[in-house]
C-alpha cells in the first residue's frame, strides 16, 4: 500500500494546534488502498454518527425502489404523503397560497421541493421548527409515532417557494424514507439492512448503538469560541446532536441523517456508488436553483440525488474533474467519488460546528497533487 504522506503530515499539524482530534482517512484508486490512516486516538473501528452522509444511502435505496417500479421520480409525492398532495406555497411577497404544481419525488431527491429544515431565516423554516418542537414535545409525553406520520406532520410546512424554482436543504430525505416505507411495507430500517447493508456487508451501520458499539463511539468535539481549539462537546451539545443516548431506538428513522457508521462499513457503500455507474449523478437543478445552490452551498457544483457534482473546477477551486460527487456529513465527515481517476475518499471526525472549510480544500487538492 502507497501512503499520501502530505496528507498525513497536514492532519497531524491539525492535531497539534489542537484544531482536530479523532479522525479517519482513507482513499483507493483503482482498487487499490493508497491511504488508511487514523489520526489523534481514533480507532480503526470507531463508530461516527454520520449525519447527512445518511442522505447518499437513502439516494440508492430511492433508485432501488425506482428500478423495481415501486415509484417514479416525477410522481406526485402526495400520492405517499398524503399531507403533500395540494401543498401551500410562500409567495415572493409573503402570503401563502397553494401551489400550482404538486412537490415530486424528483423535487425531494434534488431539495428542490420547498420543505426546509427547522430554523428562523424564512416563514417556512419557523413553521418547520414549530412542526418538530410539536412533534419532540409528543415523543417526550410517551406518544410513539411511526416514520409516516412524523412526515405527514413535517410536510404540513407551507414550501419556500413553487416546487423546482430554488433549492433549499432540507428535510427531501427524510420524506423519501417514508415514501420507502409506504411503497415496500417495510420499516426503513429493516428494507436498508435487507437491500444495503447485508449485501455489502456493513455490519456496523444502524440507526442506534448496542452497548458494544457504544464503547466505539468517537466522541464529539466544540470548537472553543475564542480560541478555536477543541473541548469535549457539553451536554447540551450532545442534546442537540441527538447524541443523548446512542442506544435508545429513535422514534423517527431519519433518511436525512439519522445513521452511525463506521469507516469500514462506508468504504464498502462508497465502493458501490463508485462501480454503480448505471447511477452516477448529474446534476438536474433549473437554472435559479442551481444559482441557489452554488451561492449558498457549494460554488462550481450542481447538485441531484441527495449528491453534489462537480462541474467547474476552477469556479469551485479545487483540482479534481468535472463528475465527481459525493456529500457530507455534519460534524466534518466528507465522501468523495471520482470516476474520472476510479478515486474514493472517506473522511470522518467528530467536530460539533462542522468542517473547517479551508482544511477541506487543502486536502482535497493536495490528495490530487500526490497522486500515484
Amino acid at each position: 500500500m502507497s501512503d499520501i504522506a502530505a496528507v498525513s503530515e497536514l492532519l497531524n499539524g491539525e492535531i497539534a494546534r489542537g484544531r482536530l482530534k479523532d479522525a479517519a482517512l482513507h482513499i483507493e484508486q483503482d482498487g487499490v488502498v493508497i491511504h488508511d490512516a487514523v489520526y489523534g486516538d481514533a480507532r480503526t473501528d470507531s463508530i461516527w454518527k454520520i449525519y447527512s452522509m445518511t442522505k447518499p444511502i437513502t439516494s440508492v435505496a430511492a433508485r432501488i425502489c425506482i428500478d423495481r417500479g415501486l415509484f417514479t421520480p416525477l410522481e406526485d409525492a402526495g400520492d405517499f404523503i398524503p399531507a403533500l398532495k395540494h401543498p401551500l406555497a410562500v409567495q415572493p411577497h409573503g402570503s401563502v397560497r397553494r401551489a400550482e404544481k404538486p412537490v415530486t419525488i424528483q423535487n425531494l431527491l434534488d431539495m428542490t421541493s420547498g420543505l426546509p429544515y427547522p430554523g428562523d431565516g424564512s416563514v417556512s423554516q419557523e413553521f418547520m421548527q414549530h412542526q418538530r418542537e410539536l412533534l419532540n414535545a409528543r415523543i417526550a409525553g410517551g406518544r410513539t409515532l411511526s416514520t409516516l406520520e412524523v412526515c405527514n406532520e413535517l410536510a404540513k410546512t407551507p414550501l419556500e417557494f413553487e416546487p423546482g424554482t430554488g433549492f433549499r436543504y432540507g428535510v427531501g430525505a427524510d420524506i423519501i424514507g417514508g415514501i420507502i416505507e409506504v411503497t415496500t411495507g417495510m420499516r426503513y430500517d429493516l428494507f436498508l439492512q435487507q437491500e444495503i447493508f447485508d449485501p455489502l456487508g456493513m455490519t456496523d451501520t444502524s440507526f442506534f448503538l448496542t452497548q458494544e458499539q457504544l464503547a466505539r463511539l468517537a466522541p464529539m468535539y466544540s470548537r472553543h469560541q475564542r480560541e478555536q481549539r477543541l473541548v469535549p462537546a457539553t451536554e447540551s451539545e450532545l442534546a442537540w446532536l441527538s447524541l443523548s443516548d446512542p442506544t435508545a431506538e429513535p422514534q423517527f428513522l431519519s433518511g436525512g441523517g439519522g445513521l452511525f457508521s463506521t469507516m469500514a462499513d462506508y468504504v464498502r457503500f462508497t465502493r458501490f456508488l463508485l462501480s454503480d455507474r448505471k447511477h452516477h449523478p448529474a446534476s438536474s437543478l433549473s437554472p435559479s436553483a442551481l444559482h441557489q445552490f452554488q451561492t449558498e452551498l457549494r460554488p462550481g457544483y450542481g447538485y441531484h440525488d441527495f449528491f453534489r457534482v462537480l462541474q467547474d473546477p476552477s469556479v469551485a477551486g479545487l483540482s479534481g474533474p468535472v463528475g465527481e460527487f459525493g456529500w457530507d456529513g455534519l460534524p466534518g465527515h466528507y465522501v468523495h467519488v471520482d470516476p474520472v481517476r476510479n478515486l474514493i475518499m472517506v473522511y470522518m471526525q467528530h467536530i460539533a460546528q462542522g468542517a473547517d472549510m479551508d482544511l477541506r480544500y487543502r486536502m482535497y487538492n493536495t490528495v490530487y497533487a500526490n497522486l500515484p
